[in-house]
């Protein structure tokens, strides 16, 4: 796992996992702080997670924070410091995810047919309410 944070305050920017690094041992991705929490564990024939759901709990954010998974193809991403400041580029693969805790980012398709998924932290408004463009 790779771990990229400001130069401002020594946070967590973005963490990058490539899906070979994932073992039969729970990897928490992020730290358990953090609004968008995200793990990964390779899993072997016959491993079963007993039932159950989730507490409600009042929770309180304050940003958004968002992972992209690619399931096919190639994503390369720009991430941005705190003050709007370039911080380094990093290809996401497929099967590898990026998460982005703060700052700011870009995304360029590298392959054709590249398909991810990206999920944050709600609710989300729009590209209206929501972005701010850098």
């Amino acid at each position: 796992m790779k771990n990229i944070v400001s130069k401002i305050d020594g946070r967590l920017v973005c963490a990058l996992v490539d899906y070979k690094e994932i073992s039969t041992y729970r990897m928490d991705v992020s730290p358990e702080e953090e609004f968008i929490q995200v793990g990964a564990r390779k899993l072997a024939k016959g491993i079963h997670v007993q039932k159950h759901k989730h507490k409600r709990l009042e929770r309180i954010t304050t940003n958004t924070q968002e992972a992209w998974v690619v399931i096919e193809g190639e994503i390369k991403a720009e991430v941005f410091d705190l003050d709007n400041h370039f911080l380094e580029e990093i290809v996401i693969t497929k099967g590898g995810c990026a998460v982005f805790y703060r700052g700011g980012h870009s995304l360029t398709c590298l392959q054709d047919n590249t398909i991810f998924y990206e999920i944050k932290n709600g609710p989300y408004y729009g590209y209206d309410i929501d972005k701010e463009e850098i």
